[in-house]
C-alpha cells in the first residue's frame, strides 16, 4: 500500500487536506470517507476501514472538512450543505484519478452528509453509513445551554475541544431530509 497527501478545493473555496491510499495491485474502485462532525481524516476507525479497503484493491481518500485538521477555512462557516459540497468535490477528485466505481463511506453527521451527497452524485455506486442519523437535527442537544453571540454563533465543547458553530449551521440543521435522500438512491 502506498500513501500520498493530496488536496483539492472544497465547496467554500478552501483547500482541503486529504490522504490517498493506493493498493499495491489493480484498483477496483475509489472510496471517499467522510468523518464525523468535529473529527478528522485521521479518525482511527475511518483510517482502519480505509486501510482494509485499500488492501482489497480500493483507491481510498480520507479528508478533512473545511476548517478541520489540515484543511483551510473556518469551521464556523461549516454547514451540512458545505459538507455535502466537500464530499461531492472529494468524489469528483477521486474519479479524476480512477474511473472505476465510487464508494462513499460516512460516519455520524458525515454519514448524513454522505447520504445527501450520494443522492446528488450519479457516480456513486455504493454508500456505507456508520451510525449516521436520518435527521441532522439529532445533534442539537450538543448546543443546549449555549448562548449565541451578536452574530448568532455559539461556542461548544466536544471531546474536550472548543468549536465555533455558526448561525447558518444552526439554521440549516433540521432542513436536511436524509431519510428521503437515502430512499431515493
Amino acid at each position: 500500500m502506498q500513501t500520498e497527501s493530496m488536496s483539492f478545493v472544497g465547496a467554500a473555496g478552501s483547500r482541503l487536506a486529504g490522504l490517498i491510499r493506493r493498493p499495491d495491485g489493480p484498483v477496483v474502485g475509489s472510496a471517499v470517507f467522510a468523518h464525523c462532525f468535529t473529527c478528522g481524516k485521521d479518525l482511527h476507525t475511518l483510517s482502519r476501514l480505509a486501510r482494509r479497503l485499500t488492501e482489497a484493491g480500493w483507491l481510498t481518500l480520507t479528508f478533512d472538512f473545511t476548517g478541520i485538521g489540515g484543511s483551510e477555512g473556518d469551521f464556523v462557516d461549516t454547514t451540512v450543505r458545505t459538507e455535502v459540497g466537500d464530499i461531492t468535490r472529494a468524489a469528483v477528485a477521486m474519479l479524476e484519478r480512477n474511473a472505476g466505481p465510487c464508494l462513499v463511506v460516512g460516519h455520524s453527521l458525515g454519514g448524513a452528509a454522505a447520504a445527501l451527497a450520494a443522492h446528488r452524485l450519479h457516480t456513486v455506486s455504493e454508500l456505507v453509513l456508520i451510525a449516521a442519523p436520518a435527521d441532522t437535527a439529532h445533534i442539537e442537544h450538543l448546543f443546549e445551554g449555549s448562548t449565541p453571540d451578536e452574530n448568532g454563533d455559539i461556542e461548544v465543547t466536544i471531546g474536550g475541544r472548543s468549536f465555533p458553530i455558526g448561525r447558518p449551521f444552526l439554521d440549516q440543521l433540521g432542513a436536511n431530509d436524509v431519510a428521503s435522500a437515502v430512499g431515493e438512491l
